[in-house]
């Protein structure tokens, strides 16, 4: 299996890739926003599922893209939990991340392409209307909608905990945005028509 993102080639057989976004460690309310994928009464509890899961299935040589939202916490806590966390994380921005990266170090982006089994993905915290090669069947993967994006159309899927209550693995993510059918709504789509 073979994932490039900007000319780096993860390949290795012993490798997985998962995907997630908007965890939202040591937010409180998030709770009580989004319940239906967080039962907990406290954030202990949150913490405590969120890594559990997050561990029960990244190992510590797997790819993890995380699109945004990590942790509301200030450097240090949000550090203590990348720390207890599995696997190798690809960092994309959220509207919550900026600050705390910058003060840890983190290597960040704000989007990203990669291209995994023979599929173009185009990964950034929002959701975006129109993205590279749409109208040639490249899938989107975001967050920042807590499931709640209703003008979601094409090959693209909200991979945020609060609309999968779980990490997706790539695979998955691939096989629920690729069952989408192409949808454009710019110039390209003519274009595309024609050809």
């Amino acid at each position: 299996m073979t994932v490039n993102f900007n000319q780096k080639i993860f390949d290795s057989e012993d490798q997985q890739y998962f995907i997630t976004s908007d965890l939202h460690f040591y937010h409180k309310n998030v709770i009580n926003f989004c319940s239906e994928h967080r039962p907990f009464k406290t954030l202990e509890q949150m913490h405590e599922h969120l890594i559990d899961h997050w561990n029960s299935k990244v190992g510590k040589n797997d790819v993890i893209f995380h699109l945004g939202d990590f942790s509301f916490a200030a450097k240090e806590k949000t550090a203590e939990l990348i720390e207890q966390l599995n696997g190798n994380v690809v960092w994309v921005c959220g509207n919550h991340d900026l600050k705390v990266f910058n003060q840890i170090g983190i290597k960040y982006h704000h989007y990203l392409e990669v291209r995994y089994e023979g599929k173009k993905i185009v990964m950034c915290h929002y959701p975006i209307g129109s993205w590279n090669r749409q109208s040639h069947g490249s899938l989107h993967a975001h967050g920042h909608s807590h499931g709640m994006y209703v003008s979601s159309q094409g090959k693209m899927h909200d991979v945020g905990w609060d609309n999968n209550g779980k990490i997706l693995t790539l695979k998955e993510f691939v096989e629920i945005a690729d069952s989408n059918e192409i949808y454009t709504s710019d110039l390209h789509r003519t274009i595309r028509n024609e050809i």
